[in-house]
């Protein structure tokens, strides 16, 4: 009854504050949300309780609650709403490792942020679509959208505005701007553009320092130990890669960096050593169900290695593993097309409509 008599944000505020310490009582706090909502037939604040479950408690009951918020807010006129429901779905499949059906809900979400001009939504969705792109390998494409999204983030108020006062999780600026620019790097260092890599690398680092943010930090030595590796500087490589491992606390992170170790060491003959690294990554990999395309060489690496031996039962477990990830990577470059077809295509039709709508402006003044 108490929390029932609380405003909207006096609850969100709670919600946020209970959170990390008790989620049965954050899940009271969300309850008396939604409740309070349906009892004010307020279908957009009954959309923002349904929300909390489907940010805060993994993935299946966020793709649950997710599709809650749409059934409720379908015939919604909001500038957010279903959207945000859309959006969720894309995020949590993403989280699944679902590629295909990731990029079909953040296009639908696209499509509404286009349709009802929502510019804080199209803020939010061009990171996810460039990281989708960079994903299945379209890393040119990835470039040209984090090459505008920095430009953007580091030049136009609305993004400052965006990302530096959000009410629940702080001032997210200075996190969302060091991904801006280690995506950047890290996509022209999958282009074998070494001097634009190195040259946003090191300013990653240096920003960095600046806000003191260490976890950024050793990504970026991590990420320039990568570059060392396609600069040929091979023991360079495992100096930084070893720098920043034990500081590296997501899995398929710390999958990626051992990768690039391995093939360090292949590089300088230490075929031994190299065979041990790919083979504990294989298992953090089949640990974490990840999908690592770089790794396709590793399968290929121990697949001639049990070859050269003779043991053919190992052979085959690393024959099944390599058509396994090319099965993968085929259907990842189609759903690479579906994003051209969807997403790309009609964006310039967008800019091609609004630069002409200006000149007709512009045309009618004169």
């Amino acid at each position: 009854d108490t929390l029932l008599h609380k405003s909207y944000d006096d609850l969100n505020t709670l919600f946020y504050q209970w959170l990390p310490k008790d989620t049965l009582t954050a899940k009271t706090i969300v309850n008396a949300y939604i409740e309070k909502a349906k009892g004010e037939k307020d279908s957009i604040e009954a959309a923002n309780g349904y929300y909390y479950y489907a940010t805060s408690f993994g993935a299946k009951r966020g793709l649950q609650y997710a599709d809650t918020i749409i059934k409720l807010t379908q015939n919604s006129k909001d500038k957010f709403y279903p959207a945000v429901g859309y959006l969720l779905k894309g995020y949590w499949y993403y989280y699944l490792d679902d590629y295909k059906k990731t990029m079909e809900y953040y296009l639908i979400g696209y499509n509404y942020a286009v349709e009802r001009d929502n510019i804080k939504m199209l803020v939010d969705i061009q990171p996810r679509i460039a990281f989708l792109k960079s994903r299945i390998g379209d890393y040119k494409g990835a470039v040209e959208m984090n090459k505008n999204y920095l430009h953007a983030i580091e030049n136009q108020p609305i993004y400052r505005e965006e990302y530096s006062y959000s009410p629940n999780h702080g001032n997210k600026y200075e996190s969302m701007h060091l991904s801006a620019i280690s995506d950047l790097a890290y996509n022209y260092l999958h282009l074998k553009e070494l001097d634009s890599s190195q040259k946003y690398f090191k300013y990653g680092i240096h920003k960095s320092l600046e806000y003191k943010n260490s976890a950024s930090y050793y990504r970026m030595v991590c990420n320039s130990g990568k570059l060392e590796f396609y600069k040929g500087n091979f023991q360079d490589a495992l100096d930084s890669l070893d720098k920043a491992i034990p500081y590296i606390k997501e899995k398929y992170n710390i999958a990626l960096a051992q990768y690039y170790r391995g093939k360090s060491f292949q590089a300088l003959g230490r075929n031994e050593k190299a065979t041990s690294v790919f083979l504990k990554t294989d298992s953090l990999i089949t640990k974490i169900s990840a999908v690592i395309p770089e790794f396709r060489d590793a399968y290929e690496y121990l697949t001639a290695y049990y070859n050269d031996r003779q043991e053919r039962d190992s052979q085959l477990i690393y024959i099944d593993k390599l058509l396994e990830l090319d099965s993968v990577l085929l259907e990842e470059r189609v759903i690479g097309g579906e994003i051209a077809r969807k997403y790309d295509t009609p964006e310039l039709l967008r800019q091609k409509e609004t630069i002409i709508r200006n000149l007709e402006n512009r045309h009618k003044k004169n």
